[in-house]
């Protein structure tokens, strides 16, 4: 398995795509972390709900967020991973949807963030 971590991270594609997720997961869980105490009881959770109540979510759900970014980086990377010598192209998607899901994510805590602050 270890052959295959070192198999993996030769290609340059993933390799960015798997170091980019991870500090971008880590950017969110400090984000999160440094800015819980001051976020009030229920935060804007669900951008496409119509205003009111129903968009409303107890702040404790960015942890969820958090833990639903780490399980898909970490199922994409053991996918990517078991694919690679098969199918690289697949293994290289797979990375990359990734990058993408945790990129995306940021992009709605922040929106989170900026509706509250």
């Amino acid at each position: 398995m270890k052959d295959n971590f070192n198999v993996i991270l030769s290609d340059n594609i993933i390799k960015v795509s798997t170091f980019s997720s991870s500090i971008l997961i880590l950017f969110q869980a400090i984000l999160v972390f440094l800015l819980f105490p001051k976020l009030p009881p229920l935060v804007p959770f669900l951008n496409s709900r119509p205003w009111g109540i129903e968009r409303l979510y107890p702040k404790q759900m960015m942890f969820v967020l958090i833990l639903l970014l780490v399980v898909v980086f970490v199922l994409n990377n053991l996918l990517s991973t078991g694919f690679y010598k098969r199918n690289t192209l697949l293994a290289r998607i797979l990375s990359f949807n990734s990058f993408m899901f945790t990129f995306l994510a940021l992009l709605a805590f922040l929106q989170m963030f900026f509706l509250v602050f």
